[in-house]
């Protein structure tokens, strides 16, 4: 009954979406979702937490673990972090790998991926948030690795070294060195043309989400719960789709629309454990694949990922 009572809270979101009209930038075309929906959230955001020095995100010892982070919230609110956000600082840059909220005067361990294979030292005592995410096609692998580790061993490991690997081919392909082996430096690479992304696709009133199409293939889509939220994250993860856009070999397949939408329904939404408050349900269909986090009744995150975006060497 209660599965019953959770789809029905995630239908009912996805019935109050509605299909704007695209906007597109060179290969990427970005479908707006509205809806009435749309309020504020309890939930605090880590870019926000950070900034006003409620939660410090650091290593979980001296020594590090590649694998993990601490997140320290002394706030009074729960905080979000979102599912490939990614942190940079402290002995090495990571990307979250599963939406966290992390609840109110609490410290949570995470889990993460190294997305800067060369460097193991301190830079700084602890994490900032980027202005980046993981590019669409490094989150579609994350994801699939995840939900297998959950399958498997209850955790929310990604594949570490696929992860290292996926990043320096991109970063060979694209002709970026980088000493640190970075994912950052790749999207440094292409600064001039990110400022021309973020200047193309703008926020409308009552948008709550996108759903993105790189050469006419179904790239990503993210849902969150509120356009204040949208607008703050939507930007970040714009450039990564523009960044799979540039590199010729990543692929997405050409997926409907209404069919994207038709799969998620149609799924099997399978319920695991997750790291802090809330419940996580992962799906798996035909075409995509896809997560989203239920907390208080309420749903601040849905992600729905190509399953056969693919780099083909």
């Amino acid at each position: 009954m209660e599965g019953v009572l959770q789809m029905q809270i995630l239908n009912e979101l996805l019935d109050s979406l509605k299909v704007g009209s695209p906007q597109i930038f060179e290969d990427v075309q970005v479908f707006p979702l509205f809806s009435n929906r749309s309020e504020s959230s309890s939930l605090l955001e880590l870019d926000e937490a950070l900034a006003k020095g409620l939660v410090e995100v650091t290593e979980v010892s001296d020594g590090g673990s590649v694998p993990q982070l601490n997140v320290i919230n002394s706030s009074p609110r729960d905080v979000i972090i979102y599912d490939g956000q990614q942190l940079i600082g402290a002995k090495q840059n990571r990307t979250v790998n599963i939406t966290v909220v992390v609840p109110a005067h609490s410290t949570l361990p995470i889990p993460v991926s190294c997305v800067e294979q060369q460097r193991w030292h301190y830079t700084s005592p602890s994490f900032a948030s980027s202005d980046r995410f993981a590019y669409p096609s490094l989150r579609r692998s994350t994801h699939s690795e995840v939900t297998r580790s959950q399958e498997t061993l209850g955790t929310s490991d990604a594949d570490q070294h696929r992860v290292w690997r996926d990043i320096s081919y991109k970063a060979a392909r694209m002709d970026v060195f980088s000493d640190t082996g970075a994912m950052e430096d790749i999207y440094e690479s292409q600064a001039p043309k990110l400022k021309a992304v973020s200047e193309a696709f703008k926020i409308e009133d009552k948008q709550i989400g996108y759903m993105a199409f790189i050469k006419g293939g179904f790239a990503g889509c993210d849902v969150f719960g509120s356009t204040e939220v949208c607008r703050g994250k939507m930007e970040k993860l714009l450039r990564g789709y523009y960044l799979d856009s540039v590199d010729h070999e990543v692929v997405f397949d050409k997926v409907e629309l209404d069919q994207i939408f038709r799969e998620v329904r149609a799924a099997e939404h399978r319920e695991f454990e997750t790291v802090g408050k809330g419940l996580e349900r992962r799906f798996d269909a035909p075409h995509v694949q896809g997560s989203w986090k239920e907390v208080d009744g309420t749903i601040p995150h849905v992600t729905i990922l190509p399953k056969d975006a693919a780099v083909m060497r």
